[in-house]
């Protein structure tokens, strides 16, 4: 029991990194909050006037909306920890859930105090305060990731049925490609490029036959080169050779690519699917 559980939450969790995914969520985030508070009318809103109330609960639904969006563009931008990654799990997704809650309710509470004066500047207050936002929170947290990221395994799990994969066996593509480097070029034989990591400004090119190479360059610039040879951009830190995928199949996050003599795993991440599809397909 304890096992599969684990195993549950250890499942990619579907998350985007892109600004406008992160502005529409802080935004629905907000404005939920603003419902389920003017709703219950919990710290004793409910014996206040109704514009008090109203006030108050659309200041804490934009309140929640300004440091949901602090929040993730502080993961991303200070920490450079981005949630579209495979590493990225239901389980770290509810963490992140409830450090956001825990600070939106910091915030919260200042306000209610400090700004307000609706409340007396107290440790009790605040953990009365804290343990009702928790209770009100966990379910709809849970209930909804947990729908979210079965939705999602159902859509790219079909989808990756529907993907054909012809030419991926071809012994095509064993012309050799010389990749600029910062101190000097490196020739590859096409055919054995498996994918590219990007790191940084660095890049690592996996390769069936000896091991990886690692060059001095963005991703963006090995696109270009690449691209020509079918070897095409599936995740915003990857490329992958599609004349080496073996299989497709999905999860929460998109879909995921088996390589030929390898036991690795590619993401494609569903900003890239289509264009995936679309090579895949010719």
């Amino acid at each position: 029991m304890v096992s599969k559980l684990i195993a549950f939450f250890n499942q990619p969790f579907p998350s985007s990194i892109e600004t406008k995914d992160i502005i529409k969520e802080s935004a629905i985030v907000g404005f939920l909050i603003f419902i389920i508070l003017f709703l219950l009318q919990p710290f004793g809103l409910n014996g206040a006037p109704l514009s008090e109330t109203l006030q108050i609960t659309l200041t804490f639904g934009l309140l929640t909306f300004v440091v949901s969006l602090g929040f993730h563009f502080f993961l991303i931008s200070v920490l450079g920890y981005h949630s579209d990654k495979p590493s990225w799990t239901f389980g770290k997704w509810i963490l992140s859930t409830f450090i956001l809650i825990l600070i939106i309710n910091v915030a919260n509470f200042l306000y209610m105090t400090m700004v307000m004066g609706y409340l007396d500047f107290t440790w009790p207050h605040f953990m009365s305060q804290l343990y009702a936002t928790l209770i009100v929170a966990i379910f709809p947290v849970v209930f909804f990731g947990t729908i979210t990221m079965m939705n999602r395994q159902r859509k790219y799990g079909d989808l990756a049925k529907d993907i054909n994969l012809p030419g991926a066996h071809s012994e095509t593509g064993r012309g050799m490609i010389t990749i600029p480097n910062q101190s000097s070029p490196i020739d590859l034989t096409i055919h054995d490029i498996l994918y590219v990591e990007a790191m940084q400004n660095y890049a690592t090119i996996y390769l069936k036959e000896e091991g990886s190479a690692i060059v001095r360059s963005t991703l963006k610039s090995l696109e270009a080169i690449l691209l020509p040879h079918k070897i095409v951009r599936s995740h915003r830190s990857y490329l992958v050779n599609l004349n080496n995928v073996t299989e497709v199949s999905g999860n929460a996050q998109g879909l995921k690519l088996s390589m030929k003599d390898s036991e690795a795993i590619v993401p494609v991440s569903r900003k890239y699917i289509a264009a995936v599809r679309a090579h895949l397909d010719r």
